[in-house]
C-alpha cells in the first residue's frame, strides 16, 4: 500500500482540526443557589438567609419582602466578558420586574457597570457585559429580586 504525499497531508489536517474542536472553550458555569451572597434587604432590620431557598439549582426569594443578590464570578483575563443570566423558571405572574448587571471591580472604589438586564416573567436568559482591565475581578449584582422570583444558572466568558 502506497501513500502519497497530498493523503498524508489531508490526513495530518483533519487530525489537527478534530483535536482543536474537542478542546474545551474558555467558559464557566454555576447554578444560582452555589454562588450568592445575600447584598441586603430592601428593609432595615430583615435577614433574608432565612428565607432564600435553592430548587434545581435555583436560588429563590421566599422572603416577604425584595432582596439584593450578589454571585462571585471569577475570571482569569482581561478584556470583554459576557455573562448570560437565567431568572428563575417559576417566577411568580404579576411579580414586579428585577434588574441585574455585571460589575467590574478595580480594588480601589467604585466599580463599573456592565449593561443592564431586566427581568420580568418566567425562563427568561439575558447577557450583560463589562470591559475589565488587569487585576479586577467581576461580580453579578441582582436588585430587587421579588418574592417567588430567583436566579436559576449563570454562565460567563473566561
Amino acid at each position: 500500500m502506497k501513500l502519497n504525499k497530498k493523503s498524508l497531508i489531508v490526513r495530518f489536517c483533519l487530525s489537527v482540526s478534530l483535536a482543536a474542536a474537542i478542546v474545551p472553550a474558555e467558559a464557566r458555569s454555576i447554578t444560582g443557589f452555589a454562588s450568592f451572597h445575600v447584598s441586603s434587604p430592601l428593609a432595615a432590620g430583615q435577614s433574608p438567609i432565612q428565607c432564600l431557598s435553592e430548587n434545581y439549582g435555583a436560588v429563590v426569594n421566599n422572603c416577604p419582602y425584595a432582596v439584593t443578590l450578589v454571585f462571585s464570578l471569577p475570571i482569569e483575563t482581561a478584556g470583554n466578558h459576557s455573562v448570560t443570566v437565567q431568572d428563575y423558571w417559576e417566577f411568580p405572574t404579576g411579580s414586579p420586574a428585577f434588574t441585574c448587571a455585571v460589575w467590574a471591580y478595580p480594588g480601589t472604589g467604585i466599580g463599573t457597570a456592565g449593561n443592564t438586564v431586566t427581568f420580568g416573567s418566567a425562563s427568561q436568559s439575558y447577557i450583560s457585559s463589562v470591559n475589565v482591565t488587569n487585576g479586577e475581578s467581576i461580580q453579578l449584582m441582582c436588585w430587587g429580586v421579588p418574592t417567588g422570583a430567583g436566579i436559576a444558572n449563570i454562565n460567563w466568558n473566561q
